[in-house]
Formats: structure tokens, sequence, C-alpha cells
């Protein structure tokens, strides 16, 4: 069972209950299938939502220690957390209702801030949490479909043991990557593997005779090697007195010992070490990235031979990568959630690859300081980016910012950022994108709308104007040399009638589709405009008409020019969040 959909109140930027957010689940099948990458500027939700997932299964005790008085959007409400599972599981009855059951689809966690000192308590927590199952029966019942008494509330306290056939695993790696292959104060993903490894060796020595002889002898052969190479009789006098102390002929036998017999494991590491060499690194040492790395590989090993459902929280993966570790890291979290549940939140460009569009989730906060998500759900778009060639890396930005300028290519974004640069518009330079002509405008003007970014273009002239294939800078150079030609084979011709009906070809007519132009005055200057739409179209040809290389205003029209950029950019700016006049 996975998060099929998740709302959140009053966590963090989280004010009002959110809209529900929908997750991508695991097909078992298919990579990608669960991967779930949330993007987005600053402040707006997205570690806030891997925290409350994690807070539906983790312990009450580490929760009480993590959240804080000002994680609380408004300290006199809860904080409430609801996840539906994409299939419904059943919850067991305590064990004296023998093998008695419920059915739920959800987990719902709540935590509020104390009013009062718990009864009987000279300390008690600031917070009061619960995680309970959200159950669709309202009464329980047995293997058999028998119906019994009404579900209590105190049955729905959630306990993961109660989970009937099933298990829900939830690692989470924060930014600041809170150890997962160390023990710490608490249980940790390194804590729980040696605790299996303990209770399999004991079990072993158990069952097995022979297998415990040879741990004692290499135990006590370890031992006095050790006590021999640091120093004799280490131990012997303190036991001695303490024999003497309390009179007791059994303390003599206390000893200093350096593991664990019966739970050998318990001070086991992970450490990077040469063969017959006693030097030992780390791996929590080798740095934030490798570790992490390492602990998905381990998790994927353990998980291959287990049970139940897992599910990975990452927040912000990049950290301590470089640009090709963190494509592999993404090769990685593909193949895992095919079976696997995995959520990261990501500043990153190599973790918003265009063919899983589908899966990229956009955060963003609304000047009310309501968070909105957006996915995609127009799939012609997905279908258009892989069967078009106007997406490139550069544009894998977009997902990280929240207004965009297109501009139809390299020499419009030169001379349009210098113009810029020396009139005052400064605010708009680092979010001008540049397309592969005029013809992906639409395009991406329906990508910005998907995904809640503020969109703006401004293109030549001849994108709302009827040309034909003729009407190229080159077409004078190719009708001379085709006259010459014809001169040339001495083949009769009207030349009068052959420029007439060439005019005719090549006549300009204005658009009258979805790329239709209007002329509209700002601040009294006539520009171009597309019909509801923010494409800005030059009245005049191309940039090349308007600036030249330095970003300049050419000398012919120059004062009408002038106006009209100033007019289009002034345009832009009033409605640009980034935007402030110098």
């Amino acid at each position: 069972m996975f998060i099929q959909k998740l709302t959140i109140k009053n966590l963090k930027c989280f004010a009002d209950e959110s809209e529900a957010m929908e997750f991508n689940v695991p097909d078992g099948k298919t990579e990608g299938s669960g991967l779930n990458i949330f993007v987005g500027e600053n402040g707006t939700g997205k570690t806030a939502t891997l925290e409350a997932i994690n807070f539906l299964t983790e312990s009450h005790f580490a929760i009480q220690n993590k959240l804080k008085i000002f994680d609380f959007h408004k300290d006199t409400s809860e904080i409430i957390v609801e996840a539906i599972f994409n299939q419904n599981f059943n919850y067991k009855m305590p064990e004296t209702y023998r093998g008695q059951f419920f059915e739920c689809n959800g987990l719902i966690f709540t935590a509020s801030q104390r009013d009062r000192k718990s009864p009987g308590k000279l300390l008690s927590p600031a917070l009061s949490v619960s995680t309970s199952v959200l159950n669709v029966d309202q009464n329980y019942k047995n293997s058999e479909g028998k119906q019994g008494k009404s579900v209590e509330e105190y049955h729905k306290i959630f306990d993961a043991g109660k989970l009937d056939k099933d298990e829900l695993n939830i690692f989470y790696f924060d930014k600041y990557r809170t150890r997962h292959i160390t023990s710490g104060t608490f249980t940790t993903t390194f804590d729980r593997i040696i605790d299996d490894l303990n209770w399999k060796f004991v079990k072993g020595l158990k069952d097995n005779q022979e297998n415990k002889n040879a741990v004692m002898k290499l135990a006590n052969d370890y031992f006095a090697k050790m006590i021999e190479v640091a120093q004799k009789g280490t131990g012997e006098k303190i036991s001695q007195e303490t024999k003497a102390f309390f009179n007791r002929e059994d303390f003599e036998k206390i000893k200093m010992d350096f593991i664990n017999i019966l739970w050998p494991f318990s001070d086991a590491f992970f450490a990077l070490r040469e063969e017959n060499e006693a030097n030992q690194i780390p791996v929590a040492k080798l740095g934030s990235g490798i570790e992490m790395i390492f602990t998905l590989l381990l998790l994927r090993s353990i998980s291959n031979q287990s049970k139940g459902s897992i599910i990975y929280l990452i927040d912000e993966p990049e950290i301590s990568l470089h640009p090709q570790a963190q494509k592999k890291l993404f090769q990685l979290l593909l193949q895992e959630s095919k079976d696997k549940q995995v959520f990261i939140s990501t500043h990153s460009s190599y973790f918003t690859e265009p063919s899983f569009i589908k899966n990229i989730a956009r955060f963003q906060k609304t000047k009310e300081n309501k968070i909105i998500v957006h996915k995609l759900k127009d799939d012609t778009l997905a279908d258009e980016l892989k069967e078009n060639r106007n997406f490139f890396f550069r544009h894998r930005d977009l997902f990280f910012t929240d207004a965009a300028i297109f501009l139809e290519g390299v020499e419009d974004y030169d001379r349009y950022s210098k113009f810029c640069e020396g009139n005052d518009f400064l605010g708009l330079l680092g979010n001008f994108y540049m397309m592969n002509g005029c013809d992906p405008t639409l395009f991406f003007e329906k990508f910005c709308g998907q995904f809640g970014i503020k969109y703006f273009a401004v293109v030549d002239k001849d994108f709302s104007i009827n040309r034909s294939k003729w009407h190229r800078e080159n077409r004078k150079k190719f009708i001379a040399d085709l006259k010459q030609f014809i001169k040339d084979k001495a083949i009769n011709f009207d030349e009068s009638k052959f420029d007439q009906e060439l005019k005719k070809e090549l006549q300009e007519t204005p658009r009258t589709d979805d790329r239709e132009a209007e002329e509209i005055d700002l601040d009294k200057v006539k520009v171009l405009k597309v019909k509801n739409k923010n494409i800005i179209v030059l009245k005049q040809g191309e940039v090349k008409d308007y600036l030249d290389k330095d970003g300049n205003v050419v000398s012919e029209g120059k004062s009408d020019k002038i106006k009209e950029l100033k007019a289009i950019f002034g345009y832009i700016a009033k409605d640009f969040p980034t935007h402030r006049p110098i």
C-alpha cells in the first residue's frame, strides 16, 4: 500500500487545509511509476510535505523532540496530516479479540500544543501527538466476515505491528542527512538492521553448539590479545576490590570486555578498510552524499528480501553530489520507484527530466499565502515533449521560477539583455529563456500555464503574419540568380508578368488564428500584442531591426523604436514578480 492522496493543515507554510495532493504510486514493473518530484521556490511547502509523510509512522517520542512550537502555522490550531492509500488494508484488533480486524484506507496524524500539565508528571512534553487509522468499516469482523461491535476510537490508535499481512516502512533522508547507517539517540535504519542481525546471531548459537563453541574460543582469544597488547592486568585490581567491598566471590570474574558476545553487532559500523590493515574510515565520514547513496543501496538489498511497502523521502538529494553523481542517483531512483514510492524535493535540474514531466509537482505560494501544487493535466503536452526538439536542458530551470520571458534565439537573448541592462530593467535579466525560433512560443505558453508560471514572450513580426515559404532574407538574391539563369539559357519569358505574380506570392497577410495580433496602447505607445495572450510582437521586423549587437537602438526610426521597446518591457515589468525598478 502506498500514499495516493495527502492533505496538510496548519504545518509550517500550510495554513488552512490544503487541497488533496495526488501522488504517483509504483506499478511494480515500470521505472519511475512511483517517483514524485517536488520543485518550487524556498518556503513553498516541499520539505514540510516530506516531514508530514514521515510523521505518519514515526514514533511519537521522536516527533515530540523534532516538532517545535514555531512549526504550527497558527499556534491555537492543530496540525493535521491525512493520508489516503491506494488500496484498503486490514487493521488487527488487540490480541484479546482473537484475530478480528476492521478495514481501513489511510492514516491521520494530529499534533497540538498542551494547554495543561499531564497529571502526576513532573515534566510534560509541550506537544500532544497521535496517529490513528482511518477506518472504512464501522464494525470489526472476523476472517469469515461476521461483524462484531463498533470500532472504538482507542482501537484506531496506530501501531505498525497491527497491519495485517503488510508492513509500511518510511525512510526519511532530511537535508541535514540524519544518520541512517550509524546508531543514534532514536532508532535509525542502521539500528533496525543491527537488531535483526543480532537476533539471527543469537538464534544461530542456540541452534548449533558447534557454532557457540567456536564463537567463545574466538572471543576469549580476542580478549586476551587485546589486554596483552594494551596493558596486562587491566581491570584485575578493580575486580578484586569490588569482590572485597561486597564480599561476593563471583565479582572476581568482572572483566573488561570489548564486544557484547551475545549482541556482537551492537558496535558495528560500515567502514572503508584495506585488506589486512587496521585503519578504518567510517562511511559516515566519507561525505553525506556518499552515505545517502550507500544507504539507498543497502535498503534496496534488504527490501528485496522482505515484504511490505517501502517509501523513501529525500530532501535535496543533490547535496554534496557532483553533476555526474546526480545523474546516476536519478537513474537509481527511477529503478527503485518501480516497486517503491519515492519522494524527492529538489533544486537541481538533473532531477527534472522532461520524459518524467508527469512525476513533477511544482509548489507555489500565492499572494494570499496559500500553497498550490501544480501538476501536468494536459497529456498532449507530455506527448509534445517527446516528439519535438524545443525543450532543452536550459529549459529545466523553468520549474524553479515563478515567471519567464521567452525570446526567439541567441541574438534576441544577447541584444534584449543588453538593452534591459542599460534601461533600468535589470530585474528581468535572470528570467529570459531562449526558444528555437518562434514556433515553440505557444508550446511554452501551454507549459507555463500547466505549472503556474507567469508567461511572457517577445517575438518578431513574422510570428503574426502569413508569409510564403519564399519570404526569406535571401529571396532577392535568389530571384536575381533565377532571372540571370533564364537569360543565360535564352529562355523567352515575360519578366514584367513574372514580377507581378511573384509580388502576389510574397504578399503578407495578418494571421487570424491563435497567433492573431492586435494593436494596443501601452503608456500612450502603440504596440502589437497577440489577442488574449502575453505575447508581444515587434511592429517593424525583428530584433536586429531595433537593436545593434551592443543593445543600442539603431538609428533608423530610433525615437519610435526606443518608445516601443520601453513600452514592451515596461508592460512586462509591471506584472513581473522579481522586477525592482532602480
